[in-house]
C-alpha cells in the first residue's frame, strides 16, 4: 500500500505546481501561438497535469496503470478520453495530439533504457507532426555523490477533498552509480482522509539519466529529436549538452 493507492490524497499532494505550468504555458504559446488544441498524458494519474488545459475546443486524453487513477480523473474530466493502461504501449482514439505532456516525472520510475524507449515510441505514434512531448528527466545533480539519506522536497499541510489534510516528504536513501538508480523514500502523513492510514511509507527507484545517453534514446526513434530544455529549480533553460538535475526537455515531432 502507498500514495497511488489513495487518489484523492495524490492529487493534493501532487498537484500541478504554478512555476511548472506558467513555464510550461509559455514553452507551448511560442510553439502554438494560436492556441492549443489537443494534450495527452500518457501517465495522467487523477488528472492533474491535464486539468489546467480544460477548456471549451480542447481535446484532452490520459492513460494511467491504476484504475483508481483513472475513476478520478475521468470523474475529473468527463470529456476527456482516460484510458487504463501502460504509457508503454498507448491505444488513444482520438490523436493524434498537439502535445504530450509528462510533467510528474513518471518517465524515470522506468528503470530500463528499453521501456524508456517504449514509452518514446508510445508516444511518438500519438503526437502529430510539428508537435511536442515535454518529459521531465531527472540528471545528475552536482552533489550526486553526497552522503544519504538526506530530504529533498517537503510539502504540507495541504487540503484533501473532500476533506482532510496531508504531509508528503521525499528522501534520497541511496545511489547506484553502475545502475544509474537513485533509491527514493516517500513518507506520506494523513488526517481525516477516509480509508487512508496515518502513514504512508514507501520506496521506489528512479532512473538518473545522463545527458548522452537520454539524447541517444531520442535519436533511435523515427520522427522525434531533442529541442530545447528547462532546469526545474529556476525553469530557466539549459543547453542540452549540459543537462543536469530535475529538467523539462522538449522533443519536437517532425
Amino acid at each position: 500500500m502507498d500514495l497511488y493507492d489513495f487518489p484523492e490524497l495524490y492529487d493534493a499532494l501532487r498537484a500541478a505546481d504554478h512555476e511548472t505550468q506558467a513555464l510550461i504555458r509559455e514553452v507551448l504559446a511560442e510553439v502554438f501561438p494560436g492556441g492549443v488544441r489537443s494534450v495527452m498524458d500518457p501517465a495522467c494519474g487523477p488528472g492533474n497535469w491535464l486539468a489546467p488545459f480544460a477548456a471549451p475546443g480542447v481535446r484532452l486524453a490520459g492513460n494511467d496503470l491504476s484504475a483508481r487513477m483513472v475513476a478520478l480523473a475521468r470523474a475529473k474530466l468527463p470529456d476527456a478520453e482516460i484510458l487504463h493502461g501502460d504509457m508503454r504501449d498507448l491505444r488513444f482514439e482520438t490523436g493524434p495530439f498537439d502535445v504530450a505532456l509528462e510533467a510528474a516525472g513518471t518517465a524515470c520510475m522506468l528503470r530500463e533504457a528499453n521501456d524508456f524507449e517504449a514509452l518514446l515510441a508510445a508516444v511518438e505514434r500519438h503526437v502529430r507532426p510539428g508537435g511536442l512531448v515535454l518529459l521531465t528527466i531527472f540528471f545528475p545533480e552536482p552533489d550526486q555523490e553526497a552522503p544519504r539519506p538526506r530530504v529533498i522536497y517537503e510539502l504540507g499541510p495541504v487540503d484533501v477533498r473532500p476533506r482532510g489534510r496531508g504531509w508528503i516528504t521525499y528522501e534520497t536513501i541511496a545511489w547506484s552509480d553502475a545502475t544509474r538508480h537513485e533509491r527514493m523514500r516517500r513518507t506520506v502523513r494523513q488526517q481525516g482522509v477516509d480509508g487512508a492510514p496515518p502513514a504512508l511509507v514507501d520506496e521506489f527507484d528512479l532512473r538518473i539519466w545522463r545527458g548522452a545517453d537520454l539524447l541517444d534514446a531520442v535519436a533511435r526513434t523515427r520522427h522525434l529529436s531533442a529541442w530545447r530544455a528547462w532546469r526545474l529549480a529556476d525553469n530557466q533553460p539549459c543547453a542540452l549538452d549540459d543537462l543536469a538535475g530535475e529538467t523539462l526537455v522538449a522533443l519536437r515531432r517532425a
